[in-house]
């Protein structure tokens, strides 16, 4: 049932009411508690979300720990127009990713991704992202349309970009968290950073992930959806100098599943709206399913297939071979950026990772046929790339342009084991014939963009992208004879068993035949992608821009044997955008909104056998269109509590049918396009009156209904689905440690998010067990509900400043262990920079706020001797009727006559507190939490006063003249 617009309707409301009651909340009072920005690098440079021209979702590494988020899969749960399935029903191996309404269906070296993966700007092209981990990000950015000039290869759908934690100078740092869970859930993770020195870190990361499974087989007990993860990532980070920083990294991954949680159910009573059954006796052919043709033959035996369906989504009988899969993933980046002056800028990107996969699969759900992709199967793929890449900024910062030069050689590969069809007239499921399927894909790219201030309001961005992809295929095949399913058939009274014979080879009497020598193919594909943007800025606070973009993937040919020769050309697509980016009321209330409109060109679909295929295969269908719309918003409504609501349609269909034959219409529902999806969250964080705070998160996501193919005849309709996520944690008032509860699923929706019909829409009822074989499709899910987990988390993280030099050390401000830091801003006689600041008696702004309430403040700084040197922190509120409760606190380096002699003194406005803090390194901090001030210097408590009457006001960090460094200023939000 497509309800779009009544969901539209609603989700649009939700949005409105999320954005009105944070405006409300926000003209009533007005805190100055401004969202903090969010900065990304999704144009191969940093800057504000709020000033990129694309439609991007950003995720920061404690935002996924409160989503519970440790699949990439959960990620389309909280972004909407992205999906994540699995398009075959055969398994966990493969990931179906669709942004926006673009995606693959179909697993083989032969076919490109829609949606791109890259790992530190290291290309990531494979299907197999089941066992990719959110392990120790600094955020994940979902760069949602085509990405074809700075992410070129194949990223037509859109991109999904991770950014580890890298090693910091500083000091050393850490943190353990331990869970434990339903289903036997238990987790361990653990970081730790590493300084050698002023130049040297190191940072390492490891976890280990297991639960059981959580659809029960009844015959044993046993559940299927099981996980086994062992994560480990090594960095060495190098910075000879101020120009150079050059980081390693190395990272590896390994899985042991059960192949996902698979489940037959009532095909035909559950799609019998949609799909036409065919008619027609028991027999064999191209045309018919396997489980036919296999009772055909054994129908009257202890081997007839008649599977057992209990008519719960989460049972299934169980009496198969449990199946297997063994994931490795290995990994290697070497990053090196060289900032040749303060302009221009040279980096260097190089990425290798290899993959390798072992699944058995049994999908069938049973051990006496061999049915319905019955096969073990050894596939992977090994990658090379190598990027450089040039940043310059020129005339004065009006203009900023990147280019580059990117080469890569990826060689996915496919290698039968067992893979038997039970469709042959003579063999019956006794004949194996295995196919090894081997690519090579040289990929070449060179790219530019620049960003041009044109007027002070205007700016414009003009890319291109220049790809080739050069392809070349090998299959070969080998037959090999089952002779103990030969000799069985004898003993039930049927016919003998025979096989055909290769070349005069017989797999009878030899065992094994080669059937098929290498065939070798090749081909070179080409693509110019452009890109175009304008924006404006209407105020200071709203942007608006218009964009025109490029997608390309390209062509290849399909990999079986009878379909070596059946090729399918690029698809491409160019798309439009209309976007807002806007904040209100003092940056409390953020709302950005992207209109995008796709035109599709050649696009492929897998399709069953057809006119043109044999076998399961590629074709370009024809052309189509997807129009859509984003809107994300986020409302700070008090000091505490944050809403957001995101909301994504889409309007996806066929223009034209180019190929009639593949069993696609105009009429034909897109895959994994679902006409609407909604996210809405709320965060409230409480501060406890004796120190600590706690946080409480509630998010639900909706998914509309979808289709897993574009084929009628072999899509799964997906019911329309809600999820709802809860955590609530506390974190000790040392911030050290915390501990938290949560629950995925918690309104124990049941739902699934993948699989398809291949062997029950294709093949005639067999007349002997018809509702068992007109019935026959795939759940496929190793995320499929209800995973209803209720864990108790427990972080435990330390932090220890480790001098590096016996001389002062200048860093840029750094984000450390939960710390944030924030932007500098001010005159020119106030920088970091090595040694001591101006003596100008002037005073400049380090760190200003619009706010006194709710923070956390570091400093590290050294004080010299000398007469009026220092820094203190000043709150300047001319509102308030008692401007004495808003407290100045120095610290000092006043005269020895004037302090007896003592050197420096802490002051807090009406009193003072003597403390000596000349000639060595200091840390002045300061908490200030609703009506509670604490100030301390190299841990003693110099200020402790509550005061309920004190007024909210501004913040600034000073220094005074005289020598005073500064190497390190740290600040949080409570």
């Amino acid at each position: 049932m497509r309800n779009g617009t009544t969901s539209v309707a609603l989700a649009v409301s939700a949005v409105l009411a999320a954005t009105g009651t944070g405006i409300a909340v926000a003209q009533q009072a007005d805190d100055g508690l401004a969202l903090e920005e969010v900065i990304v690098t999704a144009q191969r440079k940093t800057e504000s979300l709020q000033d990129t021209p694309l439609s991007i979702i950003a995720f920061s590494g404690s935002r996924l720990e409160e989503l519970n988020a440790a699949d990439p899969m959960v990620l389309a749960n909280f972004t909407p127009n992205v999906s994540f399935g699995d398009g075959t029903g055969r398994g966990a191996n493969g990931s179906q990713i669709s942004i926006r309404g673009v995606s693959e269906a179909r697993v083989s070296p032969v076919l490109d991704p829609a949606v791109g993966i890259y790992i530190d700007d290291v290309y990531y092209g494979r299907a197999q992202t089941a066992f990719l981990r959110l392990l120790d990000v600094e955020r994940v950015e979902v760069l949602r349309g085509p990405q074809g000039t700075l992410f070129g290869k194949n990223s037509v759908g859109g991109a999904i970009r991770y950014v580890t934690q890298k090693p910091k100078f500083e000091q050393v740092d850490g943190y353990v968290q331990l869970g434990a869970g339903d289903y036997s859930r238990k987790e361990g993770r653990a970081a730790v950073n590493i300084p050698f020195s002023d130049t040297l870190a190191m940072r390492l990361t490891g976890a280990v992930i297991e639960r059981d499974g959580y659809v029960k087989r009844l015959s044993d007990g046993v559940g299927l959806g099981d996980e086994g993860t062992k994560f480990a990532m090594g960095q060495l980070r190098f910075a000879p100098t101020d120009a150079l920083d050059v980081n390693l990294k190395v990272d590896y991954t390994k899985r042991d599943t059960d192949d996902g949680a698979s489940k037959l159910f009532d095909y035909w009573r559950y799609n019998n709206t949609t799909d036409v059954q065919a008619g027609g006796a028991a027999g064999t052919g191209g045309g018919v399913g396997t489980t036919q043709a296999w009772n055909s033959y054994w129908g009257t035996t202890p081997r007839r297939y008649a599977p057992v369906i209990p008519d719960s989504l989460y049972q299934v009988a169980g009496t198969g071979e449990i199946p297997s899969l063994k994931n490795d993933s290995l990994g290697i980046a070497l990053d090196a950026t060289w900032k040749v002056s303060d302009t221009f800028s040279i980096r260097s990107i190089t990425g290798y990772r290899t993959v390798d996969a072992l699944g058995s699969r049994d999908p069938d759900d049973q051990a006496n046929a061999y049915t319905f992709f019955d096969d073990v199967i050894k596939d992977g793929s090994d990658f090379i790339s190598q990027e450089f890449q040039l940043n310059s900024t020129n005339l004065d910062g009006r203009l900023d342009w990147v280019g580059g030069f990117f080469f890569s050689v990826e060689e996915p590969f496919s290698i039968d084991i067992d893979d038997r069809d039970a469709r042959s007239t003579t063999s019956r499921g006794a004949l194996i014939l295995n196919d090894t399927a081997h690519q090579k894909t040289k990929s070449l790219g060179v790219y530019f963009q620049a960003d041009f201030q044109v007027l002070e309001k205007l700016g414009a961005t003009l890319g291109a992208r220049y790809s080739r992809d050069e392809k070349s295929y090998t299959l070969s095949q080998v037959a090999i004879w089952d002779a103990a399913l030969a000799a069985e058939a004898l003993t039930y009274g049927r016919p003998a068993l025979t096989a055909p014979t290769y070349n005069g080879c017989s797999p009878i009497t030899s065992g094994q035949c080669v059937s098929q020598a290498p065939i070798n193919g090749r081909d070179t594909f080409a693509s110019f992608t452009p890109r175009f943007a304008l924006t404006y800025d209407l105020t200071d606070d709203v942007m608006i821009y218009a964009s025109a973009s490029k997608g390309f993937k390209s062509g290849g040919t399909n990999d079986s044997v009878a379909d070596i020769n059946t090729p399918f050309s690029p698809e491409e697509l160019w798309a439009y955008e209309l976007g807002a980016r806007t904040k209100f009321f003092n940056d409390r209330v953020q709302v950005n909104a992207t209109y995008f409109k796709s035109d599709y060109t050649n696009k492929q679909v897998t399709v069953a056998a057809s006119p043109n295929c044999a076998n399961r295969c590629t074709e370009n269908i024809g052309d189509a269109k997807i129009d859509g719309l984003e809107v994300d918003v986020l409302a700070q409504v008090t000091r505490g509590l944050q809403l957001s609501a995101s909301v994504g349609t889409l309007d996806a269909r066929w223009d034209k049918i180019t190929n009639a034959t593949g069993g696609v219409s105009l009429s034909s529902w897109f895959s994994r396009a679902p006409e609407l999806t909604y996210s809405l969250g709320a965060r409230y964080s409480h501060n406890l009156s004796g120190g600590g705070s706690i946080t409480a998160i509630a998010n639900m996501s909706y998914a509309d209904e979808q289709a897993t193919s574009p084929q009628d005849s072999t899509t799964i309709f997906i019911p329309e689905y809600n999820l709802l996520t809860m955590r609530i944690a506390y974190v000790s008032p040392s911030g050290k440690w915390e501990g938290s509860v949560f629950c995925t699923n918690c309104a124990n929706e049941a739902y699934f998010t993948g699989g398809a019909a291949w062997a029950g829409s294709v093949g005639q009822c067999p007349p002997a067990v018809p509702e068992a074989m007109a019935a026959l499709g795939r759940v496929c899910s190793w995320h499929c509900g209800p995973v209803r987990v209720l864990a108790l988390m427990a972080c435990l993280s330390g932090c220890a400043s480790v001098p590096t030099s016996n001389q002062p050390v200048w860093t840029t401000l750094l984000d450390q262990s939960g710390w944030q830091a924030w932007n500098v801003v001010g005159d020119a006689n106030w920088r970091m920079e090595d040694g001591s600041a101006s003596a100008n008696s002037g005073t400049g702004f380090l760190i200003s706020r619009e706010t006194y309430a709710d923070f956390d403040l570091r400093v590290e700084f050294w004080v010299d001797a000398e007469a009026n040197s220092g820094v203190f922190l000043r709150c300047e509120d001319p509102l308030s009727i008692t401007p004495a409760r808003c407290y100045e606190v120095n610290v000092f380096d006043s005269r020895p006559d004037l302090a007896n002699g003592t050197g420096s003194i802490v002051r807090v406005a009406p009193a003072s507190t003597k403390v000596t803090t000349s000639g060595q390194w200091n840390t002045f901090e300061i908490q200030a939490s609703g009506d509670h001030l604490l100030v301390t210097l190299n841990g003693v408590r110099v200020v402790d006063v509550r005061d309920p009457k004190r007024a909210s006001g501004h913040i600034a960090l000073q220094r005074a003249a005289g020598a005073v460094k500064i190497r390190k200023v740290q600040v949080r939000r409570l």
